[in-house]
């Protein structure tokens, strides 16, 4: 069955970020897509800063990291807009992370942003970052701003909603399509 791993790139316990999360897994079991989810939150996952030291890359944590992403199908990476940039939480768990993960794995990326007009250079960066790693990007993507969240941080917007599921969607379309025996 397919592997969908879905990260939480922000640090914060209570973000937005997670809400996101959060809405694509209820989406998921609502809509009963034929698929296994695994979620990684990085602001659970401590991870040692990254430095390129055998002493950290050889740690519990970034041995999970590397097995979850190795063993996913695609990836829906979801980052909060930090001073715009992605949050260095996930550039730092990526920096962990050889291209061999990434081989033929598409990823579909979500922003998170603080205002209505930012998180565009989040994804902008992590397009790039993808690149250096062999992640096939996917063209389409979403930037969720406050608005779409009420107090309790749960998604009530329906188009953001509709975005996430077509974003599900497609991250789910192109995978089994990069997986098929017959591409090769």
């Amino acid at each position: 069955m397919t592997n969908i791993l879905i990260v939480n790139g922000s640090p914060r316990k209570n973000s937005r970020t997670k809400s996101v999360v959060k809405k694509l897994i209820k989406i998921h079991s609502k809509l009963n897509f034929n698929v296994d989810l695994s979620i990684i939150n990085l602001d659970e996952l401590k991870l040692p800063l990254f430095d390129g030291e055998t002493k950290t890359i050889e740690n519990k944590n970034v041995d999970f990291l590397k097995d979850k992403f190795n063993k996913a199908d695609g990836y829906i990476i979801c980052t909060p807009e930090y001073h715009n940039g992605m949050s260095g939480a996930l550039k730092n768990a990526l920096d962990f992370l050889g291209k061999p993960s990434f081989k033929t794995k598409p990823a579909t990326i979500i922003g998170v942003s603080g205002t209505p007009r930012t998180g565009f250079n989040a994804l902008n960066q992590l397009r790039v970052v993808g690149r250096g790693l062999g992640v096939l990007v996917l063209s389409n993507q979403t930037i969720v701003d406050p608005s779409a969240f009420n107090e309790d941080r749960e998604i009530v917007d329906f188009e953001v909603e509709k975005d996430l599921q077509l974003l599900m969607e497609e991250t789910i379309k192109y995978t089994n399509l990069l997986n098929s025996k017959s591409l090769v």
